[in-house]
C-alpha cells in the first residue's frame, strides 16, 4: 500500500523515469540469462596432477627415469625375457643384451631368439657350458664354445651380421641355404619361421 502512495505522489516525469530504468535492467538481465543458455560451455573433469616415472632400460640392464618425466621405454627386452622365462631358458638374464647386440650390428632381435630356440631349445639342449644356442659354427664332428652366455651372444651376432645380414641373406629360407642347407624338405626354415610368429603374437 505504501509503495502505490509513494509512486502517486511522485511527479510524472519521475514515474517514466523509474518503469523506464526497471524494464531495462529486467531486459538486460533476462536477455543474459537467454543468452547463457544458449552457449555451450565445455565441462572438464577433475583430474589429479600426477607425475609418472617410466623406467627406460640402461645397458646395464637396470632402470631409470629422466627427471622424472614420462618417457617411452623399449618393449623389447621386457617380452622377451617373458618369452625366455616361459621356456626357462638360461638366456632370460640376457634380453637386454640380445636387443643391445642386435641393435648395434643391424640384427633382428626376435630372429637371434628364434634361431636359438630351433637348434637348442633356447639354450637348453646341448652341450653344457658351451654356452652355444645357436648352432654356430658346429659341425657334426666339431662344436664351437664361448666362455659365457655374454661372450657368446656377443660374438654371434657379430658374426651372424658379417655373414648373412650384410650379405643380403634375411628371410629364414634365405639363412637356412647357407646356416642348414642340408634341413630336410626345409624344416630349418619353417622352424624358424615359426618361433618368429610366436615371437610376434607374445609380443601384441
Amino acid at each position: 500500500m505504501w509503495k502505490r502512495r509513494l509512486v502517486a505522489s511522485l511527479p510524472r516525469k519521475s514515474k517514466w523515469l523509474i518503469l523506464f530504468t526497471a524494464f531495462t535492467v529486467y531486459f538486460f538481465i533476462s536477455g543474459d540469462i537467454s543468452l547463457r543458455s544458449q552457449i555451450d560451455v565445455p565441462t572438464y573433469p577433475e583430474t589429479k596432477s600426477t607425475v609418472v616415472n617410466v623406467p627406460i632400460l640402461s645397458n646395464s640392464g637396470g632402470v631409470k627415469s629422466i627427471y622424472g618425466k614420462p618417457v617411452e621405454a623399449d618393449a623389447r627386452p621386457i617380452y622377451i625375457r617373458k618369452y625366455l622365462g616361459l621356456w626357462k631358458s638360461p638366456l632370460v638374464p640376457f634380453a637386454n643384451l640380445i636387443v643391445e647386440e642386435s641393435d648395434k650390428h643391424g640384427v633382428d632381435p626376435h630372429l637371434v631368439v628364434a634361431i636359438a630356440q630351433k637348434e637348442s631349445g633356447l639354450g637348453r639342449a646341448g652341450y653344457k657350458d658351451c654356452f652355444n644356442a645357436w648352432g654356430w659354427a658346429q659341425t657334426k664332428k666339431y662344436t664351437r664354445c664361448f666362455d659365457s652366455w655374454e661372450d657368446g651372444i656377443k660374438k654371434f651376432i657379430s658374426e651372424f651380421s658379417q655373414n648373412y645380414i650384410k650379405k643380403g641373406l634375411l628371410t629364414p629360407e634365405e639363412i637356412m641355404a647357407k646356416y642348414n642347407p642340408i634341413s630336410p624338405n626345409g624344416a630349418w626354415a619353417v622352424g624358424v619361421a615359426r618361433y618368429l610368429n610366436d615371437l610376434e603374437e607374445f609380443s601384441s
